[in-house]
């Protein structure tokens, strides 16, 4: 069986995430939707921690954690990764660009959950803006 190349896209802003993804026997990139038959394509870039267990939740999960039980949530990860910033949560002291990496490993886990490769042949990240951050 020949191995056809898995490629990974996300395009990244500071409110929201979109993926996609490619392989060479396919016409065209599928988006992934989080929401199973719809076309929801945005993926909030927000992150929460589930109080105790320490697990991490992203997008939408995240919000309703925070909204519903209260969890803390950290949104606007890209700008503050970009500054620098740090969060405090539940006692710990985290880097914002860890936790944007963590975001970005949960995005590319989520693309796995489909069937495709849990690790891609190739990883695009796209940003609005480039800067020298």
């Amino acid at each position: 069986m020949e191995k056809t190349s898995y490629y990974l896209g996300i395009d990244l802003d500071n409110d929201n995430a979109v993926i996609s993804y490619f392989q060479l026997n396919m016409k065209e990139p599928e988006t992934v939707s989080t929401v199973a038959g719809s076309e929801v394509y945005q993926i909030p870039l927000i992150l929460a921690k589930k109080h105790g267990i320490g697990q991490w939740f992203i997008g939408e999960e995240a919000k309703r954690l925070a909204l519903l039980q209260g969890e803390e949530a950290v949104s606007g990860l890209l700008q503050a990764a970009l500054a620098g910033k740090e969060f405090f949560i539940e006692g710990e002291t985290y880097k914002a660009q860890e936790l944007l990496a963590l975001y970005i490993k949960k995005l590319v886990y989520l693309a796995g959950k489909l069937g495709n490769p849990v690790i891609p042949d190739f990883l695009v990240i796209t940003l609005e803006q480039l800067s020298r951050e």
